[in-house]
């Protein structure tokens, strides 16, 4: 569980629980509770190194909508990120499933079951599970919960 209230601006707010990873899949499950913030996330990134991370988020945000989703996929590559995916559905505060499976031309994202969108970034050499709960700006409130998680 990551909760708290944000005392720094611009997404430099966070907690992490971090374990190396060799497998080809992991999945966890994850709430956000519906706090006043400006915009929290909660997510399973897979990281290579500070600059490389493949992010996988629920996202609430209110400053800007468009990223008020379930489901928010971002592949940061050399420091740069390059939002990929962004659903319509709305975040919820209940436990939703989230999947990352390795593949030979990248990777796929699972939400719930159901597939929604496959990336063509090499994850090899990424070996790093990190579970994130990251609140943007001072006085965000955040409380994000993450359980069953799995790998194979």
């Amino acid at each position: 569980m990551v909760q708290g209230i944000a005392n720094n601006n611009y997404w430099n707010n966070e907690g992490r629980i971090f374990k190396r990873f060799n497998r080809s899949m992991v999945q966890v499950e994850i709430a956000l509770a519906d706090l006043p913030a400006s915009a929290s996330s909660a997510g399973i990134w897979l990281t290579k190194d500070s600059q490389n991370t493949l992010i996988v988020e629920k996202h609430r945000d209110i400053t800007d909508p468009q990223y008020n989703t379930n489901v928010f996929i971002v592949e940061r590559v050399n420091g740069n990120d390059t939002f990929v995916y962004v659903s319509p559905v709305l975040p919820s505060s209940n436990f939703d499933t989230y999947r990352i499976k390795k593949n030979l031309s990248g990777y796929e994202v699972y939400y719930n079951g159901a597939f929604v969108y496959a990336g063509n970034l090499n994850l090899t050499g990424y070996n790093k599970v990190e579970l994130v709960g990251v609140a943007r700006a001072a006085g965000d409130q955040i409380h994000a919960q993450f359980r069953n998680y799995k790998e194979r």
